[in-house]
């Protein structure tokens, strides 16, 4: 029985006005201007956390992959002087250049070819990862930059060395005072030179290492008044560059490789004459301030 009074919601539908207390099937509710604004601060967070990490997992991956490729060139030397009666390169020969012999130490001009022609092809670990692109001012490389080389010595089929054009980058340098060979030379006397890895010295003596030319003298001036100075100018420039975070890598006559701060560098056992307690040490007195700006943040030789 109706009692004739008219129920709220009843009145309610008839205004138009129909009442709910939930959103229809299949509606959807916007974000509000508040929650985008958390959500666009939350991502940039993130960013700003995962970017610097993912920066500096790639350069440790990069720090890893060059120790490896001295790793292996350590190898290789290894397997050189174990087959050769525990010496160090000692070869003096004869390189066909255009058709005129010429006294020339394949050391010296082409130690690369050695490996490739007598242990096979090792092209993939010529280069830093920290620096494959090629250096655009000819063949000296740079901090972030592989050296060119646009000749080398090869062995011929007939016998002997031959000299060929043939265009390869790297990323590394050998101490051209490894091994003897040369012709005399003042300025490196064989006395000076390392003959065999058989020596207590071997663990401080660097073999192949980071640098801006395939072949280093090993003998540091002064430090480079500024970071990526012209390696033409300033030795030292060649293997004093911020390549792997405040140093550079190297294999040694012991095999190992390790991290060499730059500072460091001038503590290493570059020949047998080479004094590690220089005036660019702290047994020879350097003091802080006389490093250049561009040096002052990285540490101290130990």
């Amino acid at each position: 029985m109706s009692t004739g009074r008219t129920s709220p919601v009843g009145a309610s539908r008839r205004a138009g006005t129909p009442l709910r207390t939930e959103p229809w099937q299949g509606e959807r509710r916007g974000f509000t201007l508040t929650e985008l604004l958390v959500v666009i601060a939350i991502l940039a967070l993130l960013l700003a956390i995962l970017l610097p990490m993912t920066h500096r997992a790639r350069k440790q991956a990069a720090a890893m992959t060059c120790q490896s490729n001295l790793r292996q060139w350590g190898i290789l030397l290894n397997t050189y002087v174990t087959a050769n009666d525990g010496k160090f390169f000692n070869e003096l020969t004869f390189v066909d250049r255009w058709a005129k012999p010429e006294p020339a130490t394949v050391w010296v001009k082409s130690w690369w070819y050695i490996f490739l022609t007598q242990f096979g092809n090792y092209r993939d670990i010529w280069l830093c990862p920290m620096a494959r692109t090629p250096s655009s001012d000819g063949m000296t490389g740079a901090r972030f930059r592989a050296w060119r080389g646009m000749r080398g010595a090869e062995r011929l089929p007939e016998g002997g060395w031959g000299e060929v054009e043939r265009e390869f980058l790297g990323s590394y340098g050998v101490n051209s005072w490894v091994g003897l060979g040369r012709q005399p030379d003042e300025a490196r006397p064989n006395s000076a030179c390392w003959t065999t890895p058989d020596v207590k010295e071997a663990a401080n003596a660097p073999l192949v290492f980071d640098c801006c030319r395939s072949v280093y003298s090993g003998t540091l001036d002064g430090p480079p008044p500024e970071e990526d100075a012209d390696p033409l100018l300033y030795e030292s420039s060649n293997v004093c560059m911020d390549r792997h975070k405040g140093g550079i890598h190297a294999v040694f006559m012991d095999w190992s490789v390790r991290k060499v701060g730059l500072k460091q560098l001038w503590t290493l056992k570059w020949h047998r004459e080479y004094d590690t307690a220089g005036p660019w040490t702290k047994a020879g007195g350097v003091r802080p301030g006389d490093w250049p700006q561009w040096m002052k943040r990285f540490k101290d030789d130990r």
